[in-house]
């Protein structure tokens, strides 16, 4: 990979990073909305349940794609493995510098176990496909799958800096 594909990626990933934010927030805000006026959820509360759910489905995708651990996919882990690789080649830095950054990078990842394991079940059992239990057991499956704000915000606390 050249610096400047490098580069690309890490605009691309930085744009899903901002893409899941604003869903969690315009989610977040609809929620917000109707449970200070139900009034306004009362005048189309399918449009406004689908609409919540959509932005904070969508944030949950963008989250799981972030860190998807299928070989051969853009994701953070990707972006790391290249800085590796061109761990020589990055102008304002050394090769003792890149290491270190990735490293605690790694860490960080590391550290997001929890809330990643609840968001790939979540997208593995309801969003991408259909468990069976969606119908014997829902109040189970829900219980199983449940994600938190807390738990989908951790996954977009990702830093790094754009090199723009």
């Amino acid at each position: 990979m050249t610096t400047d594909l490098f580069g690309k990626t890490l605009s691309r990933l930085t744009e899903m990073v901002e893409r899941g934010v604003a869903h969690i927030k315009i989610g977040r805000g609809l929620g917000k909305m109707i449970n200070e006026d139900p009034a306004i959820y009362h005048v189309a509360p399918a449009f406004w349940g689908m609409s919540m759910t959509a932005h904070l489905d969508a944030a949950q995708l963008i989250a799981f794609k972030l860190f998807d651990p299928r070989q051969g996919t853009m994701t953070v882990e990707y972006l790391l493995n290249r800085a590796e690789e061109l761990k020589s080649s990055f102008g304002n830095a050394t090769a003792g510098q890149v290491e270190e950054v990735i490293k605690i990078a790694r860490r960080q990842v590391a550290s997001l176990h929890d809330p990643l394991k609840k968001i790939r079940a979540k997208r593995n059992r309801v969003l991408a496909h259909v468990d069976p239990s969606m119908v014997s057991s829902p109040e189970k499956l829900a219980k199983q799958v449940e994600l938190t704000f807390s738990d989908l915000n951790i996954g977009f606390r990702v830093r790094w800096t754009n090199p723009k």
